[in-house]
């Protein structure tokens, strides 16, 4: 009975349409969840609750001189340009593990509040502001944080999709879809219990 079980959970799991969300991971307050389209990008959605408001957290994903907590493969982020109040082109610049090569983005960001007290920080690689000779990144992103108000804090919801440019290893990419996100909402959750 305990095989027929497991064979049936196993064919669900492999039956499911491409495009839906599939929980990966649940555990100390963070949940992950990728799909991906046939053919398609790779996306990722992480979510937990936090006890600070919406506008701490946007203010720590604001702080491009501290971003040490979203991961070691990041080198620099800097804010080159701000056409308005609630837009920003930042430069990033990236040293990913091997066999990758480092890697500079031109990435545009952007505020907008809900009315329900929501506030969306988007993003997207703008490849096209990149120099012709600039090391382009291996994969163009795009996403967005969700600090949604709640009673105890802010449920904070990140959804990205990655579009590889290159071959990316199956180690690596498990490590980039997995890993990075959880190891991200875990120094997250810590830099805004430290402030």
């Amino acid at each position: 009975m305990r095989i027929r079980l497991v064979l049936f959970t196993l064919l669900l799991t492999l039956a499911a349409p491409a495009g839906a969300w599939q929980l990966r991971q649940d555990d100390a307050g963070i949940r992950i969840w990728t799909q991906r389209a046939a053919d398609g990008p790779h996306e990722v959605k992480a979510q937990m609750t936090v006890s600070a408001s919406p506008d701490a957290v946007l203010a720590v994903l604001q702080n491009y001189d501290d971003i040490a907590w979203r991961g070691d493969m990041l080198e620099r982020m800097e804010v080159v340009e701000r056409p308005s109040e609630d837009v920003m082109l930042l430069q990033v610049e990236a040293d990913p593990p091997w066999p990758l090569s480092d890697s500079t983005s031109i990435v545009e960001t952007r505020i907008s509040r809900e009315a329900d007290g929501t506030i969306v920080y988007s993003y997207r690689d703008r490849d096209d502001l990149l120099p012709p000779d600039a090391s382009r990144p291996p994969a163009s992103l795009e996403g967005e944080w969700r600090l949604a108000p709640v009673a105890d804090g802010t449920q904070v919801m990140h959804v990205v999709e990655a579009e590889p440019n290159v071959a990316i290893p199956g180690w690596l990419l498990d490590r980039l879809i997995y890993r990075q996100p959880r190891d991200q909402f875990t120094n997250l959750r810590e830099k805004l219990a430290s402030e």
